[in-house]
């Protein structure tokens, strides 16, 4: 459950979220409009916004949302992950090489393929 940043210069922001408990570090998040309000929770692939870097409080989190290097081991272990593969964003929120539609964008590429489970190294994206 552990992302890690590798390079300087990402921002973070602090940001409301719909349900805390199933939010955890290394997910993928996208915007949503819950009476009337901008509210953050797990993406289903379609428009990806950010990753969470940690959980705030009940009600909030902070996210990573521009590009950088990261670690995670927070992605799909069903797929593989060769260098330079395009990631996306699961139904679940994770990480994945699986791409669920034809027109669904990317979130990164694998900088580094993960040996026996080990942690992913990838270029964020977003």
């Amino acid at each position: 459950m552990l992302i890690k940043k590798i390079e300087n210069g990402l921002q973070v922001a602090n940001y409301p979220v719909r349900d805390i408990e199933v939010i955890k570090p290394g997910m993928i998040v996208q915007n949503y409009v819950i009476d009337d309000s901008l509210v953050l929770d797990v993406s289903d692939g379609s428009c990806p916004f950010g990753i969470v870097s940690c959980c705030v409080n009940k009600n909030s989190i902070n996210i990573y949302y521009q590009s950088d290097i990261f670690l995670t081991d927070i992605y799909d272990l069903d797929y593989r992950y060769p260098v330079n593969a395009a990631l996306f964003c699961s139904e679940k929120g994770i990480i994945t090489t699986k791409q669920n539609h034809s027109n669904q964008r990317g979130i990164g590429f694998v900088i580094k393929q993960p040996i026996q489970g080990n942690f992913l190294e990838f270029l964020l994206r977003l």
